[in-house]
């Protein structure tokens, strides 16, 4: 955890269960970290960064789902919709 707030700033913590007691544990035994950005960033940055956490020692896998989808919907405040497609065309 602390390598990860070295290198890309933030905030990490322990994911600590709700109905037993201690951290989170994986099926393989793995312990889950919740991370929070130390500013928002822009799509085309988060594949470099999920390079980059990947060969910290110790991470096994981000929870970063890139490049999954096709079309993203928006709800925006004037209660209008907003869509926005994998190549960042908006609607």
């Amino acid at each position: 955890m602390r390598k990860v707030q070295e290198v890309e700033g933030g905030k990490c913590a322990l994911r600590m269960a709700v109905k037993k007691a201690g951290p989170v544990v994986t099926d393989n035994g793995n312990f889950i970290v919740d991370w929070t950005f130390q500013s928002p960033l822009l799509p085309p940055l988060l594949d470099a960064l999920n390079i980059r956490l990947k060969m910290i020692p110790g991470v096994v896998e981000t929870g970063l789902f890139l490049n999954m989808a096709k079309r993203g919907y928006f709800g925006m405040l004037d209660g209008t919709i907003a869509t926005v497609d994998s190549k960042s065309n908006q609607h």
